[in-house]
């Protein structure tokens, strides 16, 4: 596969880059040589030396001028027509020779007035204005720009058969730039092709090409039923309508394995499909199932710090603190006893802030829900300990109620995320996924709920080895 993408790479470097088509066939129209300007669109050429701007004749030895007129290799040269003077006026600008001057820059024309046969249109190339002037005056003596080519007698026909070359130039174009890209016949050469000439009429057919690419690729995911199979494909089309389906396909087979690293890895890679809400729940009941099933205030304990954001949250802190209230609970039966407790679970809870301030503050809130439990555990048993007064009036604990506000602030708002199917679950996903990896390899409380999580990583990682390739 890698080396059928250098192919392709190869063969995109070696295609022709091309700018707009428009404006490169635009560029075709015009050439000069010889004292001479071709219009290619038109089949015409025109006069363009130093004679144009400078020599001045009456009508009848304009039209002898130009029968006798030997220039650019050629002497079928003529007076042109008024409409092709009109024409010529409108693209004055290609011209290097013109008269612009307001009472030289008339140029004859071979057209008679409609009225009078005796007279000749004349156009200013200064204004662009037509006037009419008498074949036999002595009086007027203009420009003249000689021509040879196809002949028009009419400015639309003129520039109808202009517009219809350019078109067939612009066709012709298109046909050699798509050409260079069908010799690639890749998903990547029809979609840049796609991008590069929107408007190109051959992108109908290199859409059609595409979506035969798409669904000969997605037939061959199907028939392998691999996760790898089906990501390569999302790799290669991720804004197809099929990646959907690739991505449901790949949630089925994840959801197969359901495990707590499965749905992990599913939400990791694509945070953004409409199942990672589900994916999100159900790898929080799973954790919940496993702290639940070993029933001790460490698995809880690990459950709550690694899954802050789970609606079992509350379940566990509750298990938890019964669990704690029944252990502090069998020390009693002398007057030491409860500031006993209460500064070994002050001592704990500190233990774990300490853990806490070793991690990033982002994945900091599961923390504080534990602290915060033991802190409630303390106030409700031990309300009139030295110890307990002591720390509920220090300004540790004012700090610690500070950020434990900021923390429930955080985490209803992604509790709002999940409930509402947001889209945007990555952000807490990082977070969480950060947490599992380095919670459960160094700072697990419960060494079974490390050894279930690194057991369901090692069957997933078979798993994806089985079916993902």
């Amino acid at each position: 596969m890698k080396k059928i993408l250098i192919l392709i790479f190869l063969l995109m470097l070696s295609m022709p880059v091309f700018g707009s088509v428009e404006e490169d066939v635009d560029a075709m129209q015009f050439s000069s040589a010889n004292g001479a300007l071709t219009d290619h669109f038109a089949g015409m050429q025109w006069q363009d030396n130093v004679d144009v701007k400078t020599v001045t004749v009456s009508w009848y030895r304009a039209v002898d001028y130009c029968s006798d007129l030997a220039l650019a290799g050629h002497s079928d040269w003529r007076l042109p027509s008024r409409d092709e003077l009109k024409y010529a006026f409108e693209k004055r600008g290609n011209f290097q020779y013109l008269n612009y001057k307001s009472l030289e820059g008339v140029y004859w024309s071979s057209t008679e007035d409609a009225s009078n046969s005796d007279s000749v249109r004349t156009i200013q190339f200064y204004s662009g204005n037509e006037s009419v002037y008498r074949k036999t005056s002595k009086y007027y003596y203009f420009s003249l720009r000689c021509v040879r080519g196809n002949q028009f007698y009419d400015l639309n026909t003129l520039q109808g058969n202009v517009l219809k070359t350019r078109a067939a130039e612009i066709q012709k174009k298109y046909n050699s730039i798509y050409s260079s890209f069908e010799k690639g016949n890749s998903v990547t050469a029809y979609q840049q092709f796609i991008q590069n000439y929107p408007n190109a009429p051959q992108v109908i057919d290199a859409k059609k090409r595409l979506v035969e690419f798409i669904e000969q690729n997605y037939e061959m995911a199907q028939q392998k039923k691999t996760i790898a199979a089906y990501m390569h494909f999302i790799e290669n089309f991720p804004k197809s309508l099929r990646a959907r389906e690739a991505v449901t396909n790949i949630y089925s087979l994840t959801s197969a394995n359901n495990s707590i690293a499965g749905y992990k890895w599913f939400i990791e890679n694509y945070s953004e499909a409409p199942q990672a809400k589900d994916a999100c729940l159900i790898m929080h009941q799973l954790a919940f199932d496993v702290a639940e099933s070993l029933g001790t205030l460490q698995a809880y304990n690990d459950f709550i710090i690694v899954f802050p954001y789970a609606k079992q949250v509350n379940e566990a802190t509750r298990m938890a603190y019964d669990i704690e209230d029944s252990e502090y609970s069998s020390w009693f039966g002398c007057t030491r006893s409860g500031e006993r407790n209460s500064r070994a679970l002050l001592v704990k809870s500190k233990q774990l802030e300490r853990m806490m301030n070793d991690v990033d503050s982002s994945q900091q809130d599961g923390y504080r829900l534990v602290i915060n439990r033991m802190n409630d555990l303390l106030q409700n048993k031990y309300p009139s300990e030295e110890a307990t007064l002591r720390y509920l009036e220090s300004e540790e604990f004012k700090d610690f109620y500070r950020d434990m506000k900021s923390s429930l602030s955080r985490i209803n708002g992604f509790l709002e995320k999940i409930s509402a199917n947001s889209s945007d679950l990555r952000s807490i996903m990082q977070t969480q996924s950060q947490m599992i990896d380095s919670h459960f390899r160094t700072a697990a409380q419960s060494s079974e709920m490390a050894d279930e999580y690194t057991k369901q990583h090692r069957y997933w990682e078979r798993f994806i080895g089985e079916v993902g390739q």
